[in-house]
């Protein structure tokens, strides 16, 4: 923002530096003061380039996000720790549920706190981790699913322990078998095939809903799943809520034999699944906290500038991005109507 140094007032920040021929009178970032003013003067400078507030305010909150990702991760990692015991207990013993709980409270609560900044660990990756992260963040998804839906606590506390113990199973299965990155053999795909019920049988002794998760996660609303080619109408709506987050976060990990898809490409696939494989109306639900864009990833509006993608909306075409290009510094949901003319015309790799 131009101001003319006559209209400068203490306080206000300096956005680009200020020279006088060779001489740098100023560095960008300085907080303008009565010295400085009268020194702009005394070099005839009539006019610098100020912080508006409006970018003032968006670089607060940027700040605040920034120290949030940061409690994440940190909570993220610890929750990754905590999954790793409770399920190299749970294979020989009972379920530790005080641990359960811990952990979808503290996802609850961190969902709570700021749901997209907290979507953004989908992308997260401890190495050697993948099962654990797996439980993990097809609960982060699950629980967001729940809440759209209108789950009171005690429903989204289920929802959490279905999801975060659905795939236990897989913890019974050799890791040459899980590992393999060749294709598999139909003896290997049995075997993996059989966690579903490996997992109902370590669940056994836990409420109805969560052993029904592990054992009909790969069940589709058409019959044609497994293990027991149930139709998807004669499961427990929280089912079909696990089997929907499981597939989404089985398909942006990288795997030994595949890598990672994009959003973009998963919820295409989720789209297409829900004509008639996955519940339509949590599909639906889905769309509604994810972008098309990932999180975080970056991308070219049709306006020639460049953004970062910071918001879902419940237009999955259109999320809050940021603008920070040239003297561009600004927040725009591209979901409003007064940006209806601006759009989003490709990710930037």
């Amino acid at each position: 923002m131009k101001v003319k140094v006559l209209n400068l007032k203490e306080g206000m920040l300096l956005k680009h530096p200020v020279f006088s021929n060779e001489l740098v009178l100023m560095d960008r970032g300085q907080v303008i003061n009565e010295k400085h003013i009268e020194r702009l003067k005394h070099y005839h400078i009539h006019e610098v380039d100020i912080v508006s507030d409006k970018e003032l305010k968006l670089r607060e909150i940027k700040e605040k996000e920034k120290i949030i990702k940061e409690e994440f991760k940190k909570a993220y990692k610890e929750t990754v720790i905590k999954t790793k015991e409770l399920f190299s207990k749970a294979i020989d013993k009972d379920v530790d549920n005080k641990v359960v709980d811990s952990i979808v409270g503290d996802t609850l609560k961190n969902l709570e706190k700021n749901s997209d900044i907290f979507l953004t660990l989908l992308s997260m990756r401890e190495e050697g981790n993948y099962l654990y992260e797996h439980s993990i963040k097809t609960t982060i998804i699950a629980l967001s699913i729940g809440k759209r839906l209108g789950y009171k606590d005690e429903e989204l506390k289920l929802l959490g322990k279905a999801c975060l113990l659905h795939d236990i199973g897989m913890f019974s299965i050799d890791n040459k078998v899980l590992n393999k990155k060749e294709k598999l053999s139909e003896k290997e795909l049995l075997i993996i095939r059989n966690h579903t019920k490996e997992g109902a049988e370590i669940l056994k002794k836990e409420e109805e809903v969560v052993r029904l998760s592990a054992l009909h996660h790969h069940e589709r609303v058409d019959g044609e799943g497994y293990p027991n080619k149930i139709r998807g109408e004669e499961l427990p709506e929280i089912v079909r809520i696990v089997s929907i987050a499981d597939i989404y976060t089985a398909l942006i990990s990288d795997r030994g034999y595949r890598e990672a898809k994009d959003p973009k490409e998963v919820i295409t696939y989720l789209m297409q699944m829900s004509a008639k494989q996955v519940d339509t109306n949590i599909v639906k639900k889905l769309l509604e906290n994810m972008s098309l864009f990932a999180i975080g990833s970056y991308v070219r509006l049709n306006n020639g500038l460049r953004a970062k993608v910071v918001k879902a909306t419940e237009n999955p075409f259109r999320p809050v991005v940021d603008v920070e290009e040239g003297d561009k510094f600004e927040r725009i949901d591209l979901s409003d109507r007064d940006n209806a003319l601006i759009y989003i015309m490709r990710l930037i790799v």
